[in-house]
């Protein structure tokens, strides 16, 4: 008896062994899986059911959600900043208008247009078959959301929570953490926002080393008659940058400026983007006028190109103007 009571404990301790390999091979795979729409197993993660807040009430989302449906691009856009897709969206042909959201088009090719741009209204038998099990949109988006909640439980973000233009914010952090915090992706909006936060610290950073702070700037969408001026404090106030006096907040510019109005401004620095909803090359048919060649930031090489999604209420297009920002100025800058 003696002798067997060793070989016994031996099995017992290979077969707590093999349970514990087990379950650690088992964690593993759970973690690994948490970008792609797992749930979170942190202190971040949500515990359903849990009641959401927002423009028409509120709505109570009974479990977490797997099949999200976006009613708008910027929706869209978000759930890709959260590493998340929808298995629909509204505005579909203007997501594809942006090259910033390639990639993730590509990665996701199976997401159903319900609309092709703002133009066009939602498709609510294309809803109903996409079978969601939350719909989200942002109040731009005019959703239906009478016949939006007999589909599915409908969240409508208030875009003036966001803030815009003027007041400085980022114009997506509120409704990104409201969608993150519905579909149980709060670890990844943490991710998301520190790396933002920290690539905002590193382009001021950059722009103070080249001697840039306090020099005017202009966000413009040039056009074949018209150029569009964006007044975005965001960037002014994060980059210690200056709006041109004469054009920033001022309500007459709403339908866009002319060449010799901008030549006027004459800006330090233009950055400058194509019109996302038709790109004729005004771009470069601008920077090719003798009269636009006289302008302070021609003349001193500070004319960038840039992706009109970094003047939105975008998460993934807001990140990549900030990043864009700091790579093109620490590049290009004398």
């Amino acid at each position: 008896m003696t002798k067997k009571k060793p070989i016994f404990t031996l099995l017992i301790v290979l077969l707590a062994m093999i349970v514990a390999a087990g379950c650690g091979a088992s964690n593993a795979k759970n973690e690994e899986g948490t970008n792609e729409g797992q749930a979170s197993t942190t202190e971040n993660a949500v515990t359903y059911p849990i009641t959401i807040k927002h423009m028409k009430g509120e709505t109570v989302v009974e479990k977490r959600p797997e099949r999200v449906a976006a009613a708008d691009f910027v929706v869209l856009e978000h759930m890709f900043a959260l590493d998340r897709s929808p298995v629909a969206t509204g505005n579909y042909d203007t997501a594809k208008g942006f090259p910033i959201y390639q990639p993730y088009l590509e990665k996701y090719p199976d997401i159903i247009a319900l609309s092709s741009d703002y133009s066009t209204p939602l498709n609510y038998e294309k809803l109903l078959e996409s079978d969601p099990d939350l719909i989200i949109a942002y109040d731009w988006a005019n959703i239906d959301y009478d016949k939006a909640s007999k589909i599915a439980p409908t969240i409508v973000i208030d875009s003036k929570l966001n803030g815009g233009y003027t007041d400085g914010k980022d114009a997506f952090s509120y409704g990104l953490e409201q969608i993150a915090t519905a579909i149980d992706a709060k670890d990844a909006y943490a991710a998301f926002t520190k790396k933002f936060n920290d690539q905002v610290a590193a382009t001021k950073k950059i722009i103070e080393d080249k001697g840039l702070t306090g020099k005017t700037v202009l966000f413009l969408m040039a056009g074949e008659k018209t150029n569009y001026v964006y007044d975005i404090n965001f960037y002014y106030e994060k980059f210690g940058l200056a709006p041109v006096k004469e054009l920033h907040q001022n309500e007459k510019i709403a339908g866009g400026i002319d060449l010799e109005t901008l030549v006027k401004a004459n800006p330090d620095l233009l950055f400058l983007a194509e019109d996302y909803t038709n790109r004729t090359g005004a771009v470069e048919k601008l920077k090719a006028n003798e009269a636009f060649k006289q302008i302070a930031a021609a003349k001193n090489g500070q004319v960038y190109d840039i992706d009109t999604a970094a003047f939105g209420p975008t998460a993934v297009g807001k990140m990549y103007g900030v990043e864009w920002i700091g790579k093109i100025i620490a590049e290009q800058a004398k």
